[in-house]
């Protein structure tokens, strides 16, 4: 690798950051995470992007533990129900 392409990789390229979140709180999950898993007794029931498990949730677990916290099946900033 030539100096500019190692530069490049290192420098120019912007950090990739991730962080672990386990919560119970449906609601700030809503709000700060970009991806869901929900587990069930310790297994993964489901998992995808935040709008593709609050807004069109596969597993019967997944949408009873969204309808479960009032006010989550409001689409975020329009106030208005889905």
């Amino acid at each position: 690798m030539n100096n500019y392409n190692q530069f490049k990789t290192t420098v120019l390229q912007p950090p990739i950051e991730s962080k672990l979140f386990i919560t119970h709180d449906l609601a700030v999950v809503r709000q700060t995470a970009d991806h869901v898993v929900v587990m069930q007794k310790g297994r993964v029931v489901e998992q995808g992007t935040t709008d593709e498990l609050f807004l069109n949730a596969r597993e019967d677990y997944t949408r009873d533990l969204i309808n479960s916290v009032p006010g989550l099946g409001v689409e975020l900033g329009t106030g208005e129900n889905l």
